[in-house]
């Protein structure tokens, strides 16, 4: 594999261009395997926040890949999502349950479901 700059990039991201990593084919044909991405949130000099973005190449996406993982952040933390999702902080922390009755466990697993979702984990 090689890591080169230039080539196709991940779109939403502000940067000159994108790190791809390549390799060689059964056939002897270089592909593109994968592209690292880095740009600016915001880029004013006083308030600038980054992103990193993760995306996977194969024969059958379309320029810059499918991507796996963007990193951002906010100015006071990290965000994260996945599949192309929006990066989100982290999720406020679910109580744990005992002894509770059917409706408070119903809506305890639909706590659990919205935050897979908000992380793109689970389809809407």
């Amino acid at each position: 594999m090689k890591l080169t700059d230039g080539g196709s990039g991940l779109g939403s991201l502000t940067s000159a261009a994108p790190h791809t990593l390549r390799g060689v084919s059964s056939t002897s044909t270089i592909r593109d395997l994968a592209y690292l991405d880095a740009g600016f949130v915001s880029s004013a000099d006083a308030t600038y926040t980054g992103c990193v973005a993760l995306a996977a190449q194969d024969y059958n996406a379309t320029s810059g890949g499918r991507e796996g993982v963007r990193v951002s952040s906010d100015g006071t933390q990290a965000l994260v999502g996945f599949y192309g999702g929006t990066p989100v902080s982290r999720q406020a922390a679910i109580p744990d349950t005992s002894g509770a009755a059917l409706s408070a466990l119903e809506a305890e697993v639909n706590k659990v479901k919205q935050l897979i979702r908000n992380l793109n984990l689970m389809a809407p």
